[in-house]
């Protein structure tokens, strides 16, 4: 689960000018990332300037 939460963090980061010409690649990203570990998608959320949940 973590090994699958670190590899789409990679991506996001790898992407991240793709990311905002494609928003609907990250929000599906995030979606994961929340599914697979609440605790760290939240650590890594406060990181970013969006608000969710």
């Amino acid at each position: 689960m973590i090994k699958r939460f670190c590899m789409l963090h990679r991506a996001i980061l790898r992407d991240y000018p793709d990311n905002v010409t494609k928003p609907h690649e990250l929000v599906s990203l995030r979606q994961e990332l929340s599914r697979l570990y609440a605790g760290l998608f939240d650590a890594y959320m406060a990181t970013r300037k969006v608000q969710h949940r």
